[in-house]
């Protein structure tokens, strides 16, 4: 990997729990350029959301280039996110043991889960709220746990089963009474264009439990099928941000099984090779990730991923996001056929009534569906005002 910034190549380094010895050694020569930017370094690092990584190993390294002023910036920055971070885990097993004692199943995924099971420790990863996976039907039940247990919803959101907010969402954030974070509940993983990659029934079938203190513990994702839910929700976002190439490596570095076979059974039968692929190919060689020589050989064989992977790689660096999405989604799937069911699942999902269209028109619950007539007519009047609009401060502005 060729770097253009000192900077970027220090932060790369910092990426991983573990450092080498070769790593350290890195560091140590990058630090003696007399032109490395400590401000730049720290905001890309902020960017791509390890931070508490580079805190870390520059406060444990003890490094002589480093100025005490610039190790107590580290110090105090770590402390604060540690602080948060240890609040939001308490927060976590606060509504685990409410919704262990309601029957309600939970599933906790990324958050304090992941950083306790991959990293070895709740504050060497950044996250900002916490993420629960719950079924449709037990929602309602969920919803009234949390409204009971000091969390916000907005009043006019509908979480019910047949609500339209929850047809054309995926997750709502309940608001902690603080104001300082969300719970995300998600009844689906993401939006319809991207499950039938790992769709939210079939993880139910592959959890485990994670051990968060010496008697308490979560249901999370297994082996791999958290490595799966891990590379597409990289892919969704496409990889945009360091921190999950890091845990997609720290993944692969810790003592989680993979069962490496059941995962390339899965990826040939759900035909989303090339997104397994691309991500394990970003973890290695970024942050030196052990792959199977099988992988390896796949990822050889496969012309469009490199490609695709210096495209990624210019878009991290350049601290910006990739301007291509659908061009890059459409390239990620390898069937025409799933490439025809992308673009019209993406559009179809847009096609559902959104909360502006019951804002926009308001009807009786027993005449909803003639929201779906309404949507097209409120999208295509909302075009028609805002190009007037612009045409009208287009002339303005040449008088």
């Amino acid at each position: 990997m060729n770097y253009q910034r000192p900077e970027n190549e220090l932060v790369v380094l910092c990426s991983r729990a573990n450092l080498c010895d070769d790593a350290q050694t890195r560091i140590k020569t990058l630090l003696d350029e007399d032109t490395f930017d400590w401000d730049y370094c720290f905001d890309f690092a902020r960017h791509h959301h390890v931070t508490p990584l580079l805190c870390y190993h520059m406060e444990r390294l003890n490094l002589p280039n480093v100025s005490q002023a610039r190790r107590n910036q580290f110090k105090v920055w770590y402390h604060r996110h540690s602080f948060r971070n240890l609040f939001l885990t308490s927060e976590l097993l606060k509504t685990q043991r409410i919704f262990k004692g309601r029957e309600i199943p939970v599933l906790t995924v990324k958050g304090p889960v992941l950083s306790k099971m991959v990293y070895g420790d709740v504050t060497l990863r950044e996250y900002a709220d916490v993420d629960l996976v719950v079924r449709v039907d037990d929602i309602s039940r969920l919803k009234e746990a949390l409204l009971n247990t000091g969390y916000k919803l907005d009043e006019e959101t509908r979480l019910e089963k047949d609500s339209i907010y929850m047809q054309s969402h995926y997750n709502y954030p309940f608001t902690h009474q603080s104001g300082v974070f969300n719970l995300e509940v998600h009844w689906r993983l993401w939006e319809s264009e991207f499950e039938s990659w790992l769709h939210t029934d079939t993880i139910w079938q592959h959890t485990t439990h994670e051990m968060m203190s010496d008697n308490e513990s979560v249901i999370t994702l297994n082996g791999h099928y958290l490595l799966l839910y891990l590379l597409v929700h990289g892919t969704k976002h496409q990889w945009s941000r360091l921190s999950w190439i890091c845990d997609v490596n720290e993944l692969l570095s810790s003592d989680v099984d993979i069962d490496w076979e059941a995962l390339r059974d899965y990826m040939r039968t759900a035909r989303m090779r090339r997104v397994v692929l691309l991500g394990l190919l970003l973890a290695r060689d970024l942050l030196g990730a052990a792959l199977p020589d099988a992988i390896v050989d796949m990822i050889n064989a496969d012309r469009e991923l490199h490609p695709l992977a210096n495209e990624t790689y210019a878009a991290l660096f350049a601290q910006k996001p990739q301007d291509n999405r659908l061009s890059y989604f459409l390239r990620m799937r390898e069937h025409p056929i799933d490439k025809a069911r992308h673009v019209l699942r993406m559009w179809g999902r847009r096609m559902v009534p959104s909360m502006q269209d019951t804002e926009w028109i308001k009807l009786p619950r027993s005449l909803y569906f003639l929201y779906y007539l309404a949507r097209p007519v409120r999208i295509l009047a909302s075009a028609i005002w805002r190009r007037s609009a612009n045409e009208t401060n287009s002339v303005k502005d040449k008088t």
